[in-house]
């Protein structure tokens, strides 16, 4: 059978079957378990907190700044070390495979 639903305010043909209808008492199950849920999330975040709230020592734009700067900082550290740490493997690599990279040219160690 063929029946106008509306969600939303949006009529739509569909067809509509009684039994994915919800009854009274699936209802009242979605409900129970809304409320357990709701009653859970109040004690681990605090009554009236859902839990995404922004931490309080990011509140505050000059919060914010400070944090993203030091951030920015350490990332840039970060990168440094890395870059550190290849040049002194690259290094080590042509010093082990007889090129000195310290030479004019990368020519061959003075091993004396």
């Amino acid at each position: 059978m063929v029946r106008v639903v509306a969600l939303d305010g949006t009529k739509v043909k569909a067809n509509a079957s009684l039994s994915a209808n919800r009854t009274q008492e699936h209802i009242r199950k979605m409900l129970a378990e809304a409320r357990k849920k709701d009653e859970e999330e109040d004690r681990l975040f605090g009554k009236g907190s859902r839990g995404d709230e922004m931490s309080k020592e990011l509140k505050g734009r000059r919060n914010q700044l400070a944090r993203l700067k030091e951030c920015q900082e350490r990332l840039a550290r970060e990168k440094e070390e890395k870059l550190q740490a290849q040049s002194e493997r690259i290094e080590k690599r042509q010093v082990e495979e007889g090129n000195c990279p310290s030479s004019p040219g990368g020519g061959e160690c003075d091993r004396s």
